[in-house]
């Protein structure tokens, strides 16, 4: 993976290994870096991602319920509602807890449509966006 490097005028590695983001920092190791999911220094990443702020910012904003903003879809409002809220925490790299499983599961009882076995930002099939699929999809998976 080091033959972009030489489309740069530095190499950001160092930069992107910086311990203030965790987030970057484990995707680095693991994606760039190809280092494997037990080596020392991606555990420690992957553990500080849970108590780095925008991880615990997010968690501390969700209802008990599972749900951050409102009951329901939660498309929207847009960035801001559970679909969201899923999504970016699956890009920062926040590991699966009770309150991501039970974010899990009310996507799963108020966005899926078993009719056509997708989720939907709202209740008629034109609600079913590729995108939205895509990484939601994504973010179960992760």
């Amino acid at each position: 993976m080091d033959d972009w490097r030489h489309l740069l005028r530095a190499d950001p590695t160092e930069w992107l290994l910086e311990s203030d983001n965790p987030s970057v920092r484990y995707f680095t190791l693991t994606e760039m870096l190809e280092r494997p999911e037990d080596d020392s220094e991606v555990e420690a990443a992957k553990e500080a991602i849970m108590s780095s702020d925008p991880v615990t910012r997010t968690l501390a904003a969700q209802y008990p319920e599972g749900y951050w903003i409102k009951r329901g879809r939660g498309y929207s409002p847009k960035y801001r509602a559970t679909v969201w809220q899923l999504m970016f925490l699956t890009h920062l790299g926040a590991m699966r807890t009770e309150a991501i499983a039970r974010a899990c599961q009310h996507v799963l009882e108020h966005s899926c449509r078993p009719d056509l076995g997708l989720f939907s930002a709202h209740k008629y099939a034109t609600g079913t966006i590729a995108c939205l699929n895509g990484n939601l999809l994504r973010a179960y998976l992760h």
